[in-house]
């Protein structure tokens, strides 16, 4: 059985130290961690990049949804996971299955 609280994923902004110097963290429900030395993670974010273009082409095709829809940002996304995926190969030299 796998164990979805082997990992724990925070934002960033929300990791902090309180007034006695102990680790406060909001900790991210809604997330998930794929490991770029997975032998599956390039497969994975390429899939996820294409999805989110395909997200934009769509939207491209219906103009009076578009316009609420910042499509830059989902351009930003899908050139992100891109270059995660892109990485994955370039980063890292031991590839593994997921444990």
């Amino acid at each position: 059985m796998l164990d979805p609280n082997k990992y724990l994923v925070l934002k960033r902004k929300d990791l902090s130290l309180n007034a006695l110097g102990e680790l406060e963290r909001i900790e991210v429900e809604d997330a998930i961690v794929i490991r770029k030395q997975d032998i599956f993670a390039e497969a994975g974010l390429h899939a996820y990049a294409a999805n989110v273009l395909t997200g934009i082409e769509i939207l491209s095709l219906l103009p009076q949804i578009a316009g609420m829809v910042d499509i830059e940002h989902l351009q930003d996304i899908a050139d992100y996971f891109h270059e995660q995926a892109v990485s994955c190969k370039r980063d890292t030299f031991f590839r593994k299955l997921p444990d």
